[in-house]
């Protein structure tokens, strides 16, 4: 969402934190 698949993983261990 942000830039990279940096956080692309973030996201996927995270998906709280992203869920609007």
């Amino acid at each position: 969402s942000l830039q990279g698949p940096k956080w692309r993983s973030v996201e996927e261990e995270f998906p709280h934190i992203y869920a609007h």
